[in-house]
């Protein structure tokens, strides 16, 4: 259903990913889809070289997958709005990579990401900074809100991703 990495950034790559959702170039009115009633906040990050290229290359190697970006965003939520249960895409070939950036010492409080498989069995991702999960794009899943007790905003950035293949791995001749 989805497999989640850990340590995905050095500390100088997550301190950049820190600086840059620290900008003010969020805006709000964003759902995670069209029936929503509920907005949350989202920063457009598709021109960012870092994300675009490096990230990417990290988020390939971990997978072993070779992909295509389609949108690089930041999704914010505050106290209240709460996720809606969605799918990103049903195409066959559609990925999504969601990493967490909020640093706290409970991540209970922050909001976890709701995933639901095919027979209704729901599990629960933590989340915990400087990891990330990855996952068909046509899964059933939703992010929580953080709890009132956290006084922030919880931010994910979603990589909306296709596969092109699977990358070969190069095996070193001693």
């Amino acid at each position: 259903m989805y497999t989640q990495y850990f340590n995905i950034l050095t500390e100088i790559e997550f301190d950049y990913i820190l600086n840059i959702i620290n900008q003010a170039k969020w805006s709000y009115g964003r759902k995670s889809n069209k029936y929503d009633t509920i907005k949350f906040w989202q920063m457009d990050l598709e021109n960012d070289d870092f994300l675009k290229n490096k990230f990417l290359a990290k988020i390939e190697k971990l997978t072993n997958t070779k992909l295509n970006v389609h949108q690089i965003a930041a999704n914010g939520q505050t106290f209240g709005q709460e996720g809606t249960w969605h799918y990103d895409d049903d195409s066959d070939d559609a990925r999504t990579f969601v990493f967490y950036t909020n640093v706290c010492d409970d991540v209970s409080l922050i909001g976890e990401t709701y995933f639901k498989d095919d027979t209704g069995n729901i599990s629960i991702v933590n989340p915990i900074p400087n990891s990330g999960v990855f996952f068909n794009s046509s899964t059933m899943h939703k992010g929580c809100s953080p709890k009132m007790e956290f006084n922030d905003m919880r931010i994910t950035i979603a990589f909306k991703l296709s596969t092109i293949g699977e990358l070969k791995n190069k095996k070193t001749l001693l």
